[in-house]
């Protein structure tokens, strides 16, 4: 079980890159005070060079959480269920350990 929790956490990580993408897109654009676009590269000059393609990329990466966060949505559950089933397999052996004692 402890395997299964691991990699539903992984996933779970993974899933939420693109919306850390779009927060650091961002921030960075509000840090440097530019203007990021979905349409193109806009011009950023961060310590003399331009960061506008960085930063647009990074956007266009978010653009991702509209397939990842429905997936989280569907991780979420299915590990709901299996934790549930978890507990009550857990529960039930208790209950017959109990029984047992009687």
């Amino acid at each position: 079980m402890r395997a299964c929790r691991r990699v539903i956490i992984w996933l779970a990580g993974l899933s939420l890159l693109p919306m850390a993408a779009i927060l650091l897109t961002a921030a960075l654009a509000a840090a440097f005070g530019c203007e990021v676009i979905d349409d193109a590269p806009t011009q950023c000059l961060v310590l003399g060079a331009n960061a506008g393609g960085l930063l647009s990329g990074l956007l266009s990466i978010g653009s991702l959480v509209h397939l990842t966060i429905p997936f989280l949505m569907l991780l979420l559950a299915a590990w709901a269920v299996v934790e549930g089933l978890a507990w009550a397999r857990q529960r039930r052996k208790v209950r017959r350990a109990l029984r047992s004692v009687r």
